[in-house]
């Protein structure tokens, strides 16, 4: 059953907004989401794939460098760029959405509802990532 009325869609901003909520799974499900909607599932594939890889490469680093006192706050400020700059560039500017007939904007509701979600499945799935490298012998953190 065909939907009625314009396809929704997370503008620059909105996208960007999310990573600062939900950091770069939050990113990657709004363009995800932006590009399945504009008819473009090879784009969606190579976004996901690209931001679950970039998401296990912050991990990985996060634990690497841990104990060397390294601002991560550079890394935050990098995912949101970078995901505004693909919206912006490969999907809809928030002027074209405004002006489209086809197009509407996402919820700014739905936007902080995505970003508190994928902060809090992040957040659980650090949890278990330390307590399972902790019930491996492997030491997270340096207390030295």
């Amino acid at each position: 059953m065909p939907e009625s009325g314009p396809l929704r869609l997370y503008s620059p901003m909105q996208v960007a907004t999310g990573a600062f909520l939900g950091g770069p799974l939050a990113a990657t499900h709004c363009l995800w989401s932006n590009f399945m909607a504009l008819g473009k599932p090879r784009s969606a594939y190579w976004a996901l794939n690209c931001g679950l890889a970039a998401t296990a490469v912050i991990v990985a680093l996060a634990f690497l460098f841990a104990s060397k006192q390294l601002n991560g706050l550079w890394v935050s400020f990098v995912v949101i760029f970078a995901s505004a700059l693909i919206a912006e560039r490969y999907q809809l500017s928030k002027a074209a959405i405004r002006a489209s007939d086809s197009y509407a904007f996402q919820s700014n509701w739905k936007v902080l509802g995505l970003g508190l979600l994928w902060l809090a499945v992040t957040m659980l799935f650090i949890t278990i990532l330390v307590v399972l490298l902790l019930s491996a012998g492997i030491q997270v953190i340096d207390t030295g």
